[in-house]
């Protein structure tokens, strides 16, 4: 006899239990307390705690919260929802559960909008340069009261960016040596300079390596010997000028370090 019920009526009408359901989570069901910051070399890592506490909800409490009762991406929203508008904006979810999210600094984006009409700017000294940023990095960050771990990070990185800016080399140090002359130097002229970011000021601050405040000493004192009166009377200006480029381009970096590690008495 052929089945009198109709297949509709066939299919189970039950709603499953209310716990078999898979949980969507809002804003205000999400708690993210912030854990540390890690430099992990390639990115800049920013880790959480996540709390979920439904609110209003009849669960059963046999039910432990995990990814097999969550809805997930109501999860991944809610993770999101709860990081500042500024700081979303240069922080991205890489990793998350119901227990723990980690973000990654974006910095490259970071960088782009935090140099954009940056100038340098004397430094303390002639010989140090003072680069401000124009956006603060995420809040999330200062958190972590070792702040060198950012400081060591972010310098590798804005180096690297630098690096890739060839014009921005030339207005940055044109102070202190000028565009025809960085063309001599046969080494990269980022490396004659130590770098440290001031967590504090939200800058970056360069500092001319003493071996070469050595050599622009030793160049200037050589030009100022070698001038006579009659040349002072002549072209002071230019003369000097041209002595002083001539013994920058000749200066010997390993001449001077082999005398400088001699004894003097």
């Amino acid at each position: 006899m052929a089945d009198f019920i109709s297949k509709d009526l066939q299919k189970q009408t039950v709603a499953p239990e209310e716990y078999d359901k898979k949980i969507e989570l809002r804003k205000n069901e999400v708690t993210l307390n912030f854990y540390e910051t890690k430099d992990s070399g390639g990115v800049f890592r920013i880790n959480y705690i996540v709390m979920i506490k439904p609110k209003g909800r009849r669960l059963d409490p046999k039910v432990k919260m995990s990814p097999a009762v969550l809805d997930m991406q109501s999860l991944r929203n809610a993770i999101v929802s709860n990081i500042p508008p500024f700081d979303r904006k240069y922080m991205i979810l890489r990793k998350f559960d119901d227990r723990k999210a980690f973000f990654v600094f974006d910095h490259e984006k970071w960088l782009k909008d935090a140099t954009r009409g940056m100038k340098g700017k004397t430094h303390y000294s002639k010989f140090d340069r003072e680069f401000k940023f124009k956006i603060k990095p995420p809040s999330a960050i200062h958190r972590d009261r070792l702040t060198i771990k950012f400081e060591k990070f972010i310098t590798r990185k804005f180096l690297d960016w630098l690096e890739k800016k060839k014009s921005n080399q030339k207005d940055y140090f044109k102070y202190l040596i000028p565009s025809r002359e960085q063309r001599k130097i046969r080494m990269n002229i980022m490396n004659m300079f130590d770098w440290h970011y001031d967590s504090q000021w939200n800058r970056m601050v360069a500092k001319l390596k003493t071996i070469y405040i050595i050599a622009l000493a030793y160049a200037t004192g050589s030009a100022v010997k070698k001038l006579s009166r009659s040349n002072i009377n002549k072209s002071q200006k230019k003369l000097f000028s041209d002595r002083v480029n001539n013994n920058i381009s000749s200066f010997d970096k390993r001449r001077w370090q082999e005398f400088a590690r001699k004894k003097f008495f």
